[in-house]
């Protein structure tokens, strides 16, 4: 009689072995915290990011979501172990992830005056180039150019022209080329461009498209750059670098910390993203 009730009881632990013996489950992709990251978790975070179905995102674009994905998870993970976030069944799914990782980084260092004042230094050693803001049409023929020139000093709107001939990529909207430096163009038409006054129609010129006509809408002379605007764009710039940095290196510290493993064998693709400090389920460094 014992021997009968024993082996169904044998049986059993035999059964639960593997769900006792500590190793993550099979639908596993990554390990936070000690804490399994389920693969249907990222399969649905490729989703909502991408708006199109799991199976679509290729590997590269499926590489970038997870560097993101497992972020997400050792910030809610660092969040849940601070107190700051209890883990619940779903918890963290519509948490504000940004604004956990700035409690949990604290604020970014801010330049030092004396780091402001040689950025601007720097700027103001390079002398603005001469600008123009010109707009375009472009013909297979000088004869075509010169008709479409006919047709502007007639009174021809210049948008009607560039959409009804202009052989120019975006034609269609006017042809516009935004501010253009003097010292990067072909000569022949940074010649036509540079000469020509504000309002004025220069051209046909010949370059690399064909045969070019040129309106020139507004002109920025060259000459020392402004230095209140140029302390404004310093000052910008420093603050989101330091402001990257300083977040980059909080989020290195939380892997290491969270001991961020990843299973890479268990990805429908080559996961080969940021590697963050772990190991691989086979006991490879990552």
């Amino acid at each position: 009689m014992a021997r009968r009730i024993l082996w169904p009881v044998f049986v059993f632990v035999l059964a639960m072995l593997p769900a006792c013996s500590g190793g993550p489950p099979d639908d596993a992709v990554a390990v936070v915290g000690g804490h399994p990251v389920r693969l249907e978790a990222f399969q649905w975070f490729v989703e909502r990011e991408t708006g199109r179905p799991w199976t679509a995102a290729d590997g590269a674009v499926a590489c970038r979501l997870l560097d993101q994905f497992l972020d997400r998870e050792v910030v809610l993970e660092a969040a849940r172990a601070r107190g700051l976030l209890h883990r619940t069944a779903g918890s963290g799914k519509d948490a504000d992830v940004p604004e956990l990782l700035a409690g949990l980084c604290g604020p970014p260092p801010t330049p030092s005056p004396e780091e402001v004042e040689a950025a601007v230094e720097r700027e103001m050693a390079t002398p603005r180039p001469e600008r123009v803001e010109a707009r375009q049409l472009v013909y297979r023929t000088r004869a075509e150019a010169e008709r479409a020139i006919a047709r502007l000093r007639a009174g021809e709107p210049w948008e009607k022209v560039s959409k009804d001939s202009s052989l120019a990529p975006n034609a269609k909207v006017g042809g516009g080329l935004g501010w253009l430096e003097r010292g990067v163009l072909p000569s022949g038409i940074e010649q036509a461009l540079f000469s020509a006054r504000v309002g004025t129609v220069t051209g046909p010129v010949e370059g690399p498209g064909g045969f070019h006509v040129f309106e020139i809408l507004e002109r920025c002379d060259g000459g020392p750059p402004d230095r209140d605007a140029v302390r404004k764009k310093v000052l910008s710039a420093l603050v989101s670098s330091l402001a990257r940095r300083h977040q980059s290196a909080c989020l290195e510290r939380l892997r290491r910390e969270a001991g961020l493993v990843v299973m890479r064998d268990r990805l429908w693709f080559g996961y080969d993203g940021r590697r963050t400090g772990g190991t691989d389920d086979d006991g490879k460094s990552g």
